[in-house]
């Protein structure tokens, strides 16, 4: 368990540089799409369904795109502790953290301890999950919902908790809203 929360550490001491940068470099635009997403959610209505933009001149700006729990979780941090692009990089970096714990469990319940942490060190140490980890983007929080999925599917193929199917199918249904692509995920389930 040391050995774990030491990779956990390690993990989060890369990236916490890059919490207070501004939203500049790859993919720049997307990053401040999704901040002005969440600060209009927090600046005028916390209706999910209606996400809006800042680039649409006079017309209201809202906007046709995946589910945005992302933005609007940034939102809700918003009006508790303020408007901050930290805000938002932070929330990525937590839920990295947290993807980066279940694959530790998933490698320990298909493996081994061993096993299980090296998976968590590669995925700590891979240059994509550093740069995505502290984006302004839902791709992290995307990360954490998708091995959430596969570990409470594994937990209901080894013991048949019901529980855990439906909550991995529950899991499956908001990735999937945020990211269409990740119906794939249901596959398992729906066999």
């Amino acid at each position: 368990m040391a050995l774990l929360l030491l990779l956990l550490a390690g993990t989060a001491y890369l990236r916490v540089g890059v919490l207070r940068q501004p939203l500049f470099g790859p993919h720049h635009e997307r990053m401040n799409e999704t901040a002005s997403i969440a600060k209009n959610f927090s600046e005028r209505s916390m209706n999910i369904l209606l996400p809006e933009i800042n680039w649409s001149g006079d017309a209201p700006g809202y906007l046709e795109e995946a589910f945005q729990a992302y933005s609007y979780s940034v939102a809700i941090l918003y009006r508790i502790f303020g408007v901050s692009d930290a805000l938002g990089r932070g929330l990525s970096l937590a839920f990295f953290l947290a993807a980066a714990l279940l694959v530790y469990l998933i490698g320990r319940r298909i493996m081994d301890e061993g096993a299980a942490l090296f998976a968590v060190f590669f995925f700590g140490i891979a240059p994509l999950g550093i740069y995505y980890s502290a984006a302004f983007q839902p791709d992290a929080m995307i990360v954490f919902w998708s091995l959430l999925v596969v570990y409470l599917f594994l937990r209901w193929a080894d013991d048949g908790s019901e529980w855990a199917l439906w909550l991995s199918a529950l899991a499956m249904v908001l990735v999937s809203l945020m990211k269409p692509v990740n119906l794939y995920l249901g596959l398992p389930l729906l066999y």
